[in-house]
């Protein structure tokens, strides 16, 4: 085993439960784009989207392997780079489609070959990047056992207020870590809008999705949604969907929720679970200008690095250091939170890093 010298700590620093510091995690789903779904004369996806942004909601789409391809894919990549909208895996391709449909049981050789030819591809070509999460189109999930570490998980159909667990510590319950084992197959928290419109209770359901999101708050956790989102438009319950979000806006009012997509939300869990130290110091060559951040990140579980593509939140102070009061940049995002505190997001390496110097 190679000796592994570390540096020293000078000051302390903290991993955010969730990115930017946040107190909580809020995933709102849905599968597949449907870019071409017109209602009236209504775009499916212009009217979610013309509901979400403006106020400040990022959602989420498991995106077919088609989707990545269509013609109107440009303004969705616009919002994929504004960072308004993610971006996962939904399982349906064309060599599985009899099985998934008909419920029949799918080998880890025949998921692993879909993977590689068909529902890989679309995500290196347009989007540079592996999926980090999947969808079970049709809930079929009997090759489940097979989806890690080719994913760091998979949501299946299960719903009905399920955990809001994030990790040993957080959410309820809190003692849940990240595995292959406990993410390959995970329950949505709620299917609200499903929930409601069996019996036409939108408001009973709004009310216990409020009351949720209070206790959310309070544990730390990550409470997921799931939602057919062009159900509520074809339904004809747009006043509902526009309830439901301004709830969520409402809930937002103080900035402390992190509305994440779903790989974007278990990519952090997994990084954060990784994390085995942190230092601040100030190096003897640049003691009076600058402060470096050291993690360590060890890899036991064996996830693949590739997936990892969400940064690690990691607030600090200048206070009492060389830096206290004086204006600072990194190479690294740096959000600046008031009274010499900051958060830096460090991206994943076997030894991330910041450098912070003043100007």
């Amino acid at each position: 085993m190679d000796a592994i010298f570390f540096p020293r700590q000078d000051y302390p620093v903290q991993i955010c439960p969730h990115r930017y510091g946040k107190k909580m995690a809020y995933t709102e789903q849905s599968d597949q784009l449907r870019l071409s779904i017109v209602v009236g004369d209504v775009n499916f996806f212009d009217w979610i989207m013309g509901l979400v942004v403006p106020r400040g909601i990022k959602v989420g789409f498991f995106a077919r392997y088609d989707d990545l391809y269509h013609t109107d894919f440009a303004k969705v990549k616009t919002l994929l780079d504004a960072g308004k909208l993610w971006l996962d895996e939904y399982s349906w391709s064309p060599e599985l489609s009899s099985k998934i449909s008909g419920g029949q049981t799918i080998t880890a050789e025949e998921f692993l070959q879909s993977y590689e030819n068909t529902l890989l591809p679309p995500f290196l070509n347009v989007l540079a990047k592996k999926p980090v999460c999947l969808s079970y189109s049709y809930g079929n999930q009997t090759f489940k056992d097979s989806v890690c570490p080719t994913y760091l998980g998979a949501r299946n159909s299960g719903y009905g207020l399920a955990g809001t667990d994030y990790g040993v510590g957080f959410g309820n319950p809190n003692n849940v870590p990240y595995s292959f084992e406990n993410y390959k197959s995970k329950s949505s928290t709620y299917r609200w809008y499903d929930n409601a419109k069996i019996d036409s209770s939108f408001d009973a359901k709004l009310a216990i999705v409020s009351t949720k999101i209070d206790e959310t708050m309070q544990n730390g956790g990550w409470f997921s949604n799931f939602t057919h989102f062009d159900d509520m438009l074809n339904d004809g319950n747009e006043q509902y969907a526009e309830a439901y979000y301004d709830l969520l806006e409402a809930k937002n009012q103080n900035d402390e929720i992190w509305f994440a997509g779903y790989g974007e939300a278990v990519a952090y869990l997994v990084f954060r679970q990784l994390i085995t130290r942190a230092v601040m110091y100030s190096p003897i060559s640049s003691a009076s200008n600058k402060l470096i951040i050291r993690l360590e990140a060890e890899n036991t579980i064996g996830v693949d690095a590739d997936l990892l593509q969400v940064p690690i939140s990691v607030k600090f102070s200048t206070a009492g250091t060389p830096l206290e009061g004086k204006t600072i940049t990194s190479s690294r995002n740096i959000i600046s939170l008031g009274n010499n505190e900051y958060i830096v997001e460090i991206p994943y390496s076997r030894f991330p890093v910041a450098e912070i110097v003043s100007e």
